[in-house]
């Protein structure tokens, strides 16, 4: 074959798959269209950079298809062939991979490069934290014990004397972005010690992210309750509010109670496994944190400019009156609150704390993602006006849940302030937020005389 046939036949290899990724980003709108009516200058702007690889493709489908010509020392030229230039360049790459790969894995020792690093899937609650995992992303290191918790080694059985309190939530509880000692829990830990210097008191983080009440309901059933508890901290309601919808991204088939449509972050490998023979890349350091940094730019950009993810169309805000998995909630909650009860154990209640509040300021609006993330269906997604809506009334049923069942109860969404030096989006606290957190319930804890041996 011809060089000038090579050329255009890599010519085109280069720029039809990414010609089309590129246009992929022209269908999307943004919330606010300055440039043309349909994106935000800081969107044109992408669209302009990611235009700049096409100037490069010539010169790279020349390289590759035409035979090196340089000047040789006796005078002559000497000539290069297509295919030692393409080993070289192999030969190249692959020695900078392999040094890449061997310097991270210098820098993070210990860490464990699996799929998904600290977390592995379970055939139950879908994903949990890997036992003795440790967590290493930039300057954060997270360490899980031997049961998947932030916190202290346990033994089964209780030591006399002990006593150990277990918070169960979801990724505003978990704090996987924080480092040890800088969420709540240990915060709450830190605070209790100070205040009791004479007890030994054991505060284990066994919430994960994503987790719902479902989860957790599992997660006292068939590992915390066998650990000895003395007081179950829980709060829920974010990650139920979103269960109550069925992305694509996120889930397969219409809404169930039991949450068997959302899969979460088990859907992409279940899509993967459905195809082809999926190789296990994220074995590699290198690759999974280029193809993390990737995906975590592409979805910040993507979501923040209200994507659509059918070709040439937006998808609509709407806020509903009723949410579908409410119901399910208050079973759930009401399931763990007895669960819990009739093992003798304290429970305390709380509202989960949110940014969300009528007349958001700008900038509070702009830091909303979850609901185009996680609630986009059929076109719509749930509007900031809709999210408020939905979060007072997942709080409003756990404050008749305490009420009912006459607990303890920890109003934290009402003592977090709704402000961006509380809250970095709509439910993850700043730390000026854990830090509140952490007062409030300890406040509680000493108000409800929950601290009192059995």
């Amino acid at each position: 074959m011809s060089c000038p046939i090579v050329r255009r036949v890599l010519l085109v290899a280069f720029v039809a798959p990414y010609g089309w990724l590129h246009l992929g980003f022209f269908v999307h709108r943004s919330r606010d269209p300055a440039v043309l009516g349909l994106w935000s200058i800081r969107y044109a702007t992408i669209l302009l950079l990611l235009a700049a690889p096409y100037a490069f493709f010539p010169t790279v489908a020349r390289f590759l298809s035409e035979p090196g010509r340089y000047p040789d020392p006796g005078g002559g030229v000497r000539v290069v062939p297509v295919r030692r230039k393409i080993l070289f360049l192999a030969i190249v790459l692959g020695a900078l991979l392999c040094a890449t790969e061997a310097w991270l894995r210098s820098r993070v020792p210990g860490i464990d490069p699996g799929p998904g690093g600290a977390y592995m899937t379970h055939a139950f609650l879908q994903h949990a934290h890997r036992p003795g995992a440790r967590f290493v992303a930039g300057p954060i290191e997270v360490e899980y014990n031997r049961y998947g918790f932030r916190g202290p080694e346990l033994e089964e059985v209780e030591p006399p004397g002990e006593f150990r309190i277990f918070c169960l939530g979801g990724s505003t509880v978990a704090q996987w972005n924080q480092e040890d000692g800088l969420d709540w829990p240990s915060m709450l830990a830190a605070r209790l010690r100070e205040r009791h210097p004479d007890r030994r008191i054991v505060v284990e983080n066994a919430a994960v992210s994503g987790y719902a009440s479902l989860h957790s309901l599992y997660a006292y059933e068939a590992t915390i309750r066998h650990l000895s508890p003395d007081l179950v901290i829980v709060y829920h309601g974010v990650n139920d509010l979103i269960r109550g919808f069925s992305p694509q991204l996120q889930a397969e088939g219409p809404y169930r109670d039991d949450y068997g449509h959302y899969f979460f972050a088990l859907k992409a490998p279940i899509d993967r496994g459905r195809h082809a023979i999926w190789i296990d890349w994220r074995r590699s350091l290198v690759l999974s944190r280029t193809h993390d940094w990737a995906k975590g730019w592409l979805l910040s950009s993507w979501f923040t400019e209200a994507p659509s993810l059918r070709p040439f169309e937006t998808p609509q805000p709407f806020a509903p009156e009723s949410f579908r998995s409410l119901p399910a909630f208050r079973r759930h909650m009401a399931s763990l609150v007895r669960a819990v009860r009739s093992d003798g154990v304290k429970i305390l209640v709380a509202t989960q704390p949110t940014l969300l509040h009528d007349g958001m300021t700008p900038d509070e609006s702009g830091t909303l993602w979850m609901n185009l993330a996680f609630t986009l269906e059929d076109g719509r997604y749930l509007s900031p006006k809709g999210f408020t809506d939905g979060m007072r009334q997942f709080n409003d049923a756990v404050r008749e849940l305490a009420k009912e069942e006459a607990i303890p109860f920890c109003d934290l969404e009402a003592g977090v302030p709704k402000d961006l030096r509380h809250f970095i989006d709509e439910v993850h606290p700043t730390g000026e937020g854990l830090r509140r957190t952490a007062e409030l319930l300890d406040e509680c804890l000493a108000r409800e005389g929950l601290l009192e041996t059995r």
